[in-house]
């Protein structure tokens, strides 16, 4: 024990402190009920948002509008993320890294939704985005981004994402 609090006084980097740590196991997480949940609420206009924080729930609202919604530098809490998605009137734009895995299922009348940019199949065990998307007449669009468009303005990773090849899901 003594070696080791010798060994972690030691460590100049980061890279060496885990080293030194990489035989011990993962802290428990405490149980943690309640959810990071963030809202969107887009009416009569359009926004874009960047969330950097931890998410494990996102709902989305937008009603004649199409806000821009990128989770690309979120941190996902958990294996599996929802994003509840309700549109009327609009074509809303989520982004995400292409290093976690899409599910979309939902309804929608007159639109419809969509899954564009990289088709890269992520790692395994990657978290799980499920997308659960309602409208009348619209529709959201899911911009799987991979790392060297996700610092981009959305614009522009929007712009370089369509060159990139379709999904096939």
């Amino acid at each position: 024990m003594e070696q080791r609090v010798e060994q972690v006084y030691g460590a100049r980097t980061g890279a060496e402190l885990a080293q030194v740590l990489s035989d011990l196991p993962a802290p428990a997480r405490p149980a943690d009920d309640s959810k990071p949940r963030q809202w969107f609420v887009s009416m009569l206009g359009s926004s874009s948002r960047r969330i950097r924080r931890r998410v494990r729930q996102v709902v989305s609202v937008a009603i004649m509008a199409s806000p821009d919604i990128d989770l690309c530098r979120a941190e996902f809490d958990g294996d599996e993320i929802v994003i509840k998605a309700f549109v009327f009137w609009g074509w809303p734009d989520i982004y995400l890294p292409d290093s976690v895995d899409l599910e979309m299922a939902g309804f929608t009348l007159m639109g419809g939704d969509d899954e564009r940019g990289s088709s890269r199949v992520p790692p395994p065990g990657a978290p799980v985005v499920k997308v659960r998307s309602y409208g009348l007449i619209g529709g959201y669009t899911v911009w799987r981004l991979p790392p060297e468009l996700q610092g981009l303005p959305l614009a522009q990773a929007r712009k370089a994402a369509k060159a990139l090849p379709r999904s096939s899901s």
